[in-house]
């Protein structure tokens, strides 16, 4: 019922439905003894005058979500109410994706309009108009002649300024993206799409795209091979324009890309085997043999390059590393287009970005033959017209209308802000300030910090349906906490023991393992874990550098070292009692662990990703850094190997989450033994999971790292999503 189509249809036909239902005493002692409904029913329904106030009430505040929808449903049909329950189903169900073939063969498809937008401080402004600019490039026309048409509809109902382009050069790609670019000044928002060949990491431009062509016909052409050769561009140099250091004009805007080009190398296979599925032909985007004496460096990962200059960016390809992107050849438009395209029309009115990516993704199973399952890696008042007209006007007494506007109207915080602006110029400002109070966000509480056991709040309304994780059963699952640093952070492994078991799980507390008990360990337990678990977490609280967890012993050497850098035997056992990251994620693979497929596996890492040969370590404010020893010339750590190559394909549903960004330190606080880090997901975790999506509660907790930014020298913690197809509720 969350959704905007199935709630029109609820308040279309609201009184003929209002009329069907009975407040019987069987449903009512239902509703009071029900744990969703049983505080509204109390402070609320029972204090109502009428009951058909009681009823308005009921129908719209207990329909609110498609998990209290059902249950309501569910203690409808239990109170006589059959007919009447099955009825509110037809509107509780998920509308499902709009596959009828019309969509495809034009550019111009529906765009649902938002009716109360969403905003406030969780949420980028997008108000204005135009939002910004959105540049569409297309080198593959000749392929795709109907893709940049109908991402050009689609965002110019999305209100941005659309430049659509055809057939640049790698050259011109950078040379005129940089131009249009540095002309955005009071954006809200930046598009770039790209639609051309490519491989590994690299866009093709137009003259590259040609060549794909005659190789095509002839894998031997010299000249193509040259054009091939020269004529291409990294992603990361795409990206990188949008930087803090190259655009600080844009700092704080959210900028979006969208890469449609295949991803695999020429060097690793033979493209160009088609597949035919009825009608649909998928052609992959590279369809020329491959090249023994063609060679492609290998990928390097955008993290490294823009973590810290590329904030507040999106990037989405459309499809995963390694892979192929396809195209139907009848109707110009790659699969990936098809699904994307359909759900931001269909979605955009009301979900966030990364949901809409969610819904491509299944979206895209529908092409799951052609594509080998390979997903993508996203009065008159407008907001309340629709509802006066078929509902309020249409209510008996005022008093039933009061109630219907009082909870369909403050549904959501920008809803809410607009009817208080409304009360205000109605002459009721009182009314107005105190409904302000409520409709406020919630402050940070700072004061929860001297102990483990932090105020929790529970979930009235669990959330539920095909858009979430199952998220029901107790326990959920498996959480094990290890903490290697006990001695510093001694508040912080209880503080998360006392929240994780407040949110269902079996929580294991273990303390000082070496880097080899780390991963023998979490083997046995994971191994170990009741197949029929709901999620699994996994949280370190340890020493770390960039990419490696410290052991226990590695821990003891870094004590030991805050004292003589020059210990030999500390030294040694640094080098040696290290895992990493990317080995106890994969323990959790599909290759590893096949019991948990489809099931969120999250990671919290709280540990340092520096480098011991980057500086001196220990010059803080009222702070102390993880890793605090001298740095060591003669110390030499790889350079961090990213998690992406190694668990891109066999860890899907997996959430990773870093106390730091990738380079930098985590700071704990001496006097409360927590990390900041620890201060401020536990804090948000316990205050938020209630009501909000796992996503929602880290940025939250992001936020909340504001009050310590002179300490931690404005470092955000850093999260990795892999293939999490659904939203993470943990619904306590």
């Amino acid at each position: 019922m969350e959704k905007i189509t199935n709630r029109d249809l609820y308040f279309r036909d609201f009184i003929e439905f209002k009329d069907l239902v009975k407040l019987n005493d069987k449903l009512v002692a239902d509703l009071r003894e029900h744990p969703y409904f049983c505080d509204d029913m109390t402070k609320v329904v029972e204090k109502l005058a009428t009951d058909s106030e009681k009823l308005v009430f009921i129908l719209v505040w207990f329909t609110r979500s498609r998990s209290t929808c059902g249950e309501f449903i569910r203690l409808l049909a239990e109170s006589g109410q059959k007919e009447t329950a099955q009825r509110l189903l037809t509107y509780n169900t998920s509308k499902g994706h709009n596959v009828e073939s019309g969509f495809r063969i034009c550019p111009e498809i529906e765009v649902q309009k938002a009716r109360a937008p969403m905003q406030g401080s969780l949420y980028y402004k997008m108000d204005q108009e135009p939002r910004g600019k959105c540049i569409i490039l297309n080198n593959v026309a000749k392929e795709c002649y109907m893709e940049s048409k109908r991402f050009q509809y689609i965002f110019e109902k999305l209100h941005f300024q659309v430049i659509e382009c055809y057939d640049w050069t790698a050259k011109q790609m950078v040379i005129n993206l940089k131009e249009i670019i540095e002309k955005e000044k009071s954006c809200q928002a930046l598009v770039v799409m790209i639609i051309s060949h490519g491989s590994d990491e690299k866009i093709m431009g137009y003259n590259a795209c040609d060549a794909m062509r005659v190789l095509g016909d002839n894998a031997n052409d010299t000249a193509a091979k040259r054009a091939l050769d020269t004529d291409v561009v990294d992603i990361r140099d795409i990206v990188d324009l949008c930087s803090v250091q190259n655009c600080p004009e844009l700092r704080n805007i959210p900028k979006l890309f969208f890469f449609t080009c295949c991803r695999n190398s020429l060097k690793s296979e033979t493209c160009g085997e088609r597949k035919v599925k009825g009608k649909d032909l998928a052609i992959p985007f590279i369809e020329v043999a491959a090249h023994p004496d063609r060679h492609f460096p290998d990928m390097q990962s955008l993290d490294k390059q823009w973590v810290d200059n590329n904030l507040d960016t999106f990037i989405c390809y459309s499809c995963a590393e390694g892979h192929k992107t396809f195209y139907d050849e009848e109707y110009g438009i790659s699969h990936f287009g098809q699904a994307f395209s359909h759900t931001i029309a269909q979605y955009a009115c009301e979900e966030t970005l990364t949901s809409i990516m969610s819904r491509t993704c299944d979206f895209l199973q529908l092409f799951v033959e052609q594509t080998e399952a390979n997903p993508p890696e996203f009065r008159e008042h407008p907001y309340f017209c629709d509802d006066m007209n078929k509902v309020v006007k249409n209510l008996e007494s005022d008093s039933e209308k009061v109630v219907f506007i009082l909870v369909a109207f403050t549904r959501s915080r920008s809803a809410c802000s607009e009817f208080i602006r409304l009360l205000r110029e109605s002459g009721q400002r009182e009314a107005a300030d105190i409904l302000l109070e409520y409709n406020a966000p919630k402050i940070p509480n700072t004061e929860f910090r001297v102990c483990h056991e932090i105020p929790f709040y529970e979930s009235k309304a669990p959330m539920m349906g095909s858009l979430y994780y199952n998220m029901d059963q107790k326990p959920r699952g498996k959480c094990i906490i290890l903490n290697n640093v006990s001695n510093e952070l001694y508040m912080e492994s209880k503080r998360f023991q006392y929240i994780f078991e407040k949110l269902h799980f079996q929580v294991k507390k273990c303390y000082n393992w070496t880097a080899k008990q780390i991963t023998t360990n979490l083997r046995e337990i994971i191994e170990e874990e009741d197949k029929s678990c709901q999620a699994l977490v996994v949280m370190i609280i340890s020493h770390g550098l960039e990419e490696k967890i410290m052991g226990s012993d590695a821990c003891d050497a870094m004590r030991v070292l805050g004292d003589n850098a020059n210990d030999t035997a500390a030294k040694r056992v640094l080098d040696t009692d290290v895992v990493d990251i990317r080995d106890i994620v994969d323990l959790c693979s599909v290759q590893n662990c096949p019991d948990l497929r489809n099931i969120p596996k999250l990671f919290f890492f709280t540990c340092c990703r520096n480098s011991l040969t980057s500086e001196t370590y220990g010059e803080l404010i009222n702070g102390k850094p993880m890793v605090e020893v001298a740095a060591h010339p003669d110390r030499d750590f790889p350079v961090m190997q990213t998690l992406d190559r190694h668990w891109m394909d066999n860890n899907m549903d997996t959430f990773i989450c870093y106390s730091c960004s990738e380079g930098h330190k985590t700071f704990y606080d001496e006097e409360y033994g927590i990390s900041h880090f620890g201060q401020a997901f536990s804090h948000t975790l316990a205050q938020y999971a209630c009501e909000e999506t796992l996503t929602s509660i880290m940025s939250r907790t992001y936020d909340f790292l504001q009050l310590f930014k002179e300490q931690m020298d404005s470092n955000p913690p850093e999260f990795k999503v892999k293939g999490l197809r659904r939203k993470l509720c943990f619904n306590p």
